[in-house]
Formats: C-alpha cells, sequence, structure tokens
C-alpha cells in the first residue's frame, strides 16, 4: 500500500485476523515488496517493524496477505514492483497453503499466472454493494446468499476469462462485477476484488480525499458518490457541495467540505461478514495444514 494508507490496512487486515483467530495462535509478519518507494515516518515504520523480504522464504509461512497498490503505469508489467511481484507469486505457488490476493495483487496473480488482462472501467467503482455468493464454498460458511462489500476501484477482471483458466467464481454482484474468486495452484489463491477489511468510513475518507484532489486540481474528474453509503439527506448535501466545486473549483474550498462521519447509515454492516471469511479462511488454511502432515 502507499504511505498514506500503510498504517490503516495494517490494522484493517490484522483486526480481522485476530477476530476469525478463535482458538488458533496467529504469528504475524510484515514485509514490503522491493521497488516501492517510501518516505518520511512510513520509511521508518518499515524499517523498524517490516522484516527484510528475503527473509520471506525462510519462515515457512502458512499462508500470506497480498494487499494492493496504487498503480504508477499505464501496465501492470511496468510497475516498479513487478519483478518482485512475479517472483512472489512463483514462490508462493508452492510454499505456502493459501494466499488472499487483494485488489491489484489480484489483477497481478491473474496476469502473470494466466495472461489474464483486468480492464479499466468508464469511470471509478466505489459503493457499498449488495454481493451474492455463487457457490456452496467453506470460504462463504455462514455468510447466507448475500452480503454487503465494499467495492473501490478502477479496474474489474473478466469473469469469463477466470473461468475458461480455471478459477472459481465465489461471489459476484450486478451492480459491482466480480467480488471473489479462487484457484488451486497447488496452493488455494483467492482472489478479492472488494474489500471486507476497510473500516466503516474508509469509503467516505477516499471520497472526500478524491474531492480535495480535484479542487487542488490534481484530478480533472469530480468524483462520483459511493453507491449505497450515504443517506438521501447527506447525498443532497454532497450534491451541493459538488456543484459548487465545480463552478468555484479552489482548494480553499476544501475547508467547507461538510462533516460527515455522523451521515453514514450503513457504517460496518459488512464486518459480520468480513470476520466470517476471515475465519473461514483461517480454518482452510488449518485444514490443509493437517491434510498436508497426514500425508506426510
Amino acid at each position: 500500500m502507499p504511505d498514506a494508507a500503510l498504517q490503516t490496512t495494517e490494522r484493517q487486515f490484522l483486526t480481522h485476523l485476530v477476530a476469525g483467530a478463535d482458538q488458533f495462535d496467529l504469528r504475524a509478519h510484515l514485509f514490503s515488496l522491493p521497488g516501492i518507494p517510501r518516505a518520511g515516518a512510513m520509511r521508518d515504520r518499515v524499517k523498524t517493524r517490516y522484516l527484510d523480504y528475503a527473509v520471506l522464504r525462510e519462515l515457512h509461512m502458512d499462508a500470506l496477505i497480498v494487499t494492493g497498490a496504487v498503480p504508477n503505469a499505464g501496465s501492470l508489467a511496468n510497475e516498479p514492483f513487478w519483478t518482485h511481484m512475479v517472483d512472489l507469486v512463483d514462490w508462493a505457488t508452492t510454499n505456502t497453503l493459501s494466499v488472499l490476493w487483494s485488489c491489484l495483487s489480484a489483477h497481478a496473480m491473474v496476469l502473470h499466472l494466466d495472461g489474464i488482462e483486468r480492464c479499466r472501467l468508464p469511470r471509478k467503482l466505489s459503493g457499498l454493494y449488495p454481493i451474492e455468493t455463487c457457490d456452496d464454498d467453506p470460504l462463504l460458511a455462514g455468510i447466507g446468499q448475500t452480503m454487503f462489500i465494499p467495492h473501490s476501484r478502477y479496474n474489474d477482471l473478466p469473469e469469463e476469462a477466470l473461468r475458461a483458466a480455471g478459477y472459481t467464481i465465489l461471489s459476484r454482484s450486478d451492480a459491482a462485477g466480480l467480488d471473489m474468486f479462487q484457484k488451486a495452484t497447488p496452493s488455494l489463491f483467492i482472489g478479492l476484488q472488494g474489500h471486507p477489511e476497510y473500516d466503516g468510513d474508509t469509503l467516505m475518507r477516499e471520497y472526500r480525499r478524491d474531492v480535495l484532489q480535484y479542487l487542488a486540481k490534481e484530478r480533472e474528474d469530480f468524483p462520483d458518490l459511493p453507491a449505497n453509503y450515504f443517506n438521501p439527506a447527506t447525498e443532497q448535501l454532497l450534491t451541493t457541495f459538488a456543484h459548487q466545486a465545480r463552478s468555484e473549483r479552489t482548494p480553499a474550498l476544501a475547508e467547507e467540505f461538510p462533516d460527515l462521519r455522523a451521515m453514514i447509515p450503513h457504517i460496518g454492516i459488512w464486518h459480520p461478514a468480513a470476520t466470517k471469511i476471515f475465519r473461514n479462511w483461517i480454518n482452510q488454511v488449518a485444514a490443509l495444514k493437517a491434510q498436508r502432515r497426514a500425508a506426510a
């Protein structure tokens, strides 16, 4: 993750892992791929809290979570971390029991393994979407036929290409498209296009960031409101602000952005499902580890 989201992303994933661990004693290690520039406090944080990437191969990890990143190149293969990402995918294939590939890392994984290119969406997909579970899979046990999951991305993966390459679609939405998918490589690779790890206010903070970038002329288009996220009164308030921002585009207008912290009616409603996903994943990893030990 970029510096601005690094510490928050650590906490989000670790919170759900702890909540889903139940009787298991988990040990988490933090790594950062080489080739990702860091600055200031986050550079110091990586130096002090993260293990050297070269140590990864020595720890006999049962499972990995690989987060997303902000793309800087037109093609993933041109990103400065691409060579190391390819190396990580190849190593994890035979040296882990399972990997959760989140957002951009999921796109990188399928591009390297199966040559499946992601597709640029016309507009950023952002919102809280009802997701239909498509497969009776242990990862989705206890969740039911529908769950709400936040999505925030500019790209999508073609479902039919994934099916043709042997991936199982676990969950999807007509509005948001593909949510979760998996493939045995032989490690169980699970791709997430949504963000079950998000805090209740993450979409709000991302929307505010995008608005401020527009006012500062760091982006050309005014962002769309996150779908199904704010109540109608808040949406009207933000629509009024959007009209003002388009006509008075200046960084000074950022001071008038509404305080939205108490205006999200569905804040965190996806957290119970998210905890179940992480709990089910931990149980899957434990079962796979037991099977491997029995076969040894």
